[in-house]
C-alpha cells in the first residue's frame, strides 16, 4: 500500500512541476511582432530602428518583441538557430553573428 502512495505522490510531483514551467515559458516568450497589435509601447520599441530591422533581415532573422521582466517590449531580433540579439546591439554593430543565450 506505502508503495503505492509514494509512486502516486511522484507522479503529482512530477505533473506539479511541468505545469509551473509552462507559466514561465508563457511570460518569457518572445512574440513575431507580426503576430500581435502593438501599443504606443511597443510601437517605440522598433521606431527608428530601421538600420536594426535591416540587419536582422540580412542576418537571416525575423523582427519580434521580448517582454522584460518590467513588463516592457524591446525589439529583437530572432535569429534562425534559436538565439537573439536586441536592436540596440544589432545597430551599433556588437551583435555578434551567435546572438544571445
Amino acid at each position: 500500500m506505502k508503495v503505492w502512495q509514494g509512486m502516486l505522490a511522484g507522479i503529482m510531483l512530477v505533473l506539479a512541476g511541468c505545469g509551473s514551467s509552462e507559466k514561465a515559458a508563457e511570460k518569457n516568450a518572445v512574440v513575431p511582432a507580426e503576430a500581435v497589435r502593438l501599443s504606443a509601447q511597443e510601437m517605440t520599441a522598433w521606431q527608428g530602428k530601421d538600420s536594426a530591422a535591416a540587419s536582422c533581415t540580412l542576418a537571416g532573422g525575423k523582427i519580434g518583441l521580448a517582454r522584460q521582466l518590467n513588463g516592457a517590449s524591446v525589439g529583437t531580433c530572432l535569429l534562425t538557430n534559436g538565439r537573439r540579439c536586441d536592436a540596440q546591439s544589432l545597430e551599433d554593430g556588437s551583435c555578434l553573428a551567435g546572438g544571445l543565450r
